[in-house]
């Protein structure tokens, strides 16, 4: 009884040393103002890390929405988040497609973030009707959030 009382005691030890010592997993809230119009999902994906509350279907137009992703416990490659997403922006489940992608990279000094926003209006030709513009937190190794705003540059915003 001894030598199972020291066994169940050294094994509690363990999770609790395993519990204390693992750090809390961080998340990206990825933020997107939508003001080009009806937008359907064509795919999201969460290559590194995962989603904690993914992408939503559909999003309406002049809506701000939200999703969550979790940062990979150890980094593949040095990169510790890898999303990529895509959304039909014309109603017809066919190009133009609005493509982008958020690389977290972990391990390189004055370089966290990789990104690209491509509003594709077929295969390989870019949609330059469309403006965009992204922002994310600053100065960290893993960033709370990234934003992406996207529009029409024919209306009153950024590039007008």
């Amino acid at each position: 009884p001894l030598a199972t009382m020291s066994v169940w005691f050294a094994s509690l030890a363990f999770c609790f040393v395993i519990a204390y010592c693992t750090p809390e997993q961080s998340t990206l809230t990825y933020h997107l103002h939508n003001c080009i119009g009806d937008l359907e999902i064509q795919e999201a994906e969460d290559w590194v890390g995962y989603f904690t509350d993914p992408p939503p279907k559909t999003i309406s137009p002049n809506t701000a929405i939200n999703w969550t992703l979790s940062y990979a416990a150890i980094p593949n490659d040095h990169v510790s988040l890898d999303l990529d997403w895509g959304y039909y922006y014309d109603g017809n489940g066919s190009y133009p497609i609005l493509h982008g992608y958020v690389q977290v990279l972990a391990g390189y000094p004055n370089l966290t973030v990789r990104y690209d926003l491509y509003p594709w209006k077929r295969q390989f030709e870019i949609d330059d009707t469309v403006g965009h513009y992204e922002c994310w937190q600053q100065n960290v190794s893993e960033p709370a959030y990234f934003g992406t705003w996207v529009y029409y540059k024919s209306s009153d915003t950024l590039d007008s």
